[in-house]
């Protein structure tokens, strides 16, 4: 039979098992919270996209323990995977999506814990709206079309980025991502640059996705279909 002592060492052992681990009270505080609003301007054949507006909502205190974020998106976004590390914006991802998707969150504390943070993110449902931290759109002006015999249809567009010049200098740089069939990996442009202009040659038009990284480490994702002519 065992003695008190030991008996007593093994409720005390006990009991501070049952205490919570600092990341783990910590995690239990943090929220992933989002607002959505269909878009004026990003209209494609497969129909019009909603702007969504993810950050975390955690205390101040827990706020601050707080590195970045691994935001994991399913769906049909090109980039799977975006680190957010925006603390002043409470590691807001601002993304183009056209139909409902999950998100895990990858909370990543300074203490080296993380958590993750699921949501399945509807689309148009009644939230708290709150604003993106950079408003920022993607637009394209076809520089060079086809003419006489050729027979390779190529088009120059330019592809690049409107806002204001405060916001445009926030921007570090940009990710142009394209359909498989043109290029399989992303074209990067960086700043400084007054309009992150990308000039290329297109033979079809179709929907691009575009990755702006601001300086304050917030991210953007914007979708744009490149045509070239009104109908």
């Amino acid at each position: 039979m065992p003695s008190k002592f030991t008996l007593k060492i093994f409720i005390f052992c006990s009991l501070f098992l049952l205490i919570p681990k600092p990341g783990s009270v910590l995690a239990y505080q943090v929220k992933l919270e989002y607002c959505s609003k269909i878009t004026q301007d990003t209209v494609t054949p497969d129909g019009i996209y909603y702007q969504v507006v993810m950050r975390l909502n955690a205390p101040k205190s827990v706020m601050r323990e707080i590195n970045y974020v691994n935001y994991q998106l399913e769906g049909s976004f090109y980039r799977k995977s975006i680190v957010v590390s925006s603390k002043a914006h409470n590691f807001q991802l601002t993304v183009d999506a056209l139909s409902h998707f999950y998100v895990n969150a990858q909370v990543h504390f300074a203490e080296g814990n993380n958590t993750t943070v699921t949501k399945y993110i509807i689309l148009g449902a009644k939230k708290t709206s709150f604003a993106p931290a950079h408003q920022v759109s993607i637009s394209h002006e076809v520089l060079k079309t086809p003419t006489g015999q050729n027979q390779s249809k190529k088009y120059t567009v330019a592809l690049f980025l409107e806002g204001s010049a405060d916001e445009l200098a926030q921007v570090d740089k940009i990710e142009y991502y394209f359909p498989s069939s043109f290029s399989k990996a992303p074209i990067p442009v960086y700043g400084p640059s007054p309009d992150f202009e990308l000039q290329l040659e297109l033979t079809q038009q179709s929907s691009i996705q575009a990755y702006v990284y601001f300086k304050d480490g917030t991210v953007t994702e914007l979708v744009r279909f490149v045509y070239f002519k009104y109908y």
